[in-house]
Formats: C-alpha cells, sequence, structure tokens
C-alpha cells in the first residue's frame, strides 16, 4: 500500500475513534458530548467510506446510479458498486431499504458524530 493511501485510511480511522469516544462521552478530540447518538447506527456507519456515504446520501434523496456517478465523478458502473456494497454492508437488497435504513441511521446520530464518521456533513447532499 502507498503511503498517502495509508494516511488517508489512518485519517479515517481517527475520525471514527473521535466519534466513538464522543458518542461513549469520554471526548475525544472533539469533546464530551454524552451518550446521545444511536450506538448501533454510529457502529453501521462506521463500515462506509466517504464516497459510501456519500452514496447513501444520494440514495436518500433518491438518486439514481446516473446521479451518484455524476456528483462523484465516477463511472456508472462504480457508483452500483457503491450500491451493492452498501446493501451488503447493511444487510439489504433493494435501494429503497438501504434509503430507509440510512435515513433513520444518520438521522440517529449528531451533525458532529456523522461528520466524524462520514468525513461529509448529513447536508453533503442536499443539492440533488
Amino acid at each position: 500500500m502507498k503511503r498517502d493511501e495509508l494516511e488517508m485510511r489512518l485519517i479515517g480511522l481517527e475520525a471514527k475513534v473521535d466519534a466513538l469516544f464522543q458518542l461513549i462521552g469520554t471526548g475525544g478530540a472533539g469533546g464530551s458530548r454524552g451518550g446521545d447518538d444511536d450506538a448501533e447506527a454510529v457502529g453501521a456507519l462506521s463500515k462506509l467510506t466517504k464516497k459510501q456515504h456519500q452514496t447513501l446520501q444520494m440514495l436518500i434523496r433518491g438518486g439514481s446510479n446516473d446521479d451518484v456517478a455524476k456528483k462523484l465523478g465516477c463511472s456508472v458502473n462504480t457508483a452500483k458498486v457503491h450500491v451493492r456494497t452498501i446493501a451488503s454492508k447493511f444487510g439489504v437488497n433493494k435501494r429503497g431499504q438501504i434509503a430507509m435504513m440510512g435515513k433513520g441511521m444518520i438521522d440517529g446520530v449528531s451533525d458532529e458524530v456523522y461528520q466524524n464518521l462520514a468525513g461529509v456533513p448529513k447536508s453533503w447532499a442536499n443539492d440533488v
């Protein structure tokens, strides 16, 4: 693995650790928030990559594979792979299920915790 790839993975892991510390109320880099966030949602959302979070937000807003591809600057096939991977991680097989579960999970965590987990704000895909 290249150094840049390792650094990006480390940054992502640090964000997830910070989000988990915030969830349990022990501080982390972002300070203490308390236990208002849904632990299951944090766990499931922490399994997604930044691109998958962006794809998930697009699906929640009714975006097609073409919409996802355009917004992410990737091919439609890559967008389809993101959708399939999210479905697999959530244990579902339909876009509607992904969207419903994803919305529930995202709504279950604070904006700050979500930003730390996802690397993008909850409002990232609002302009779809």
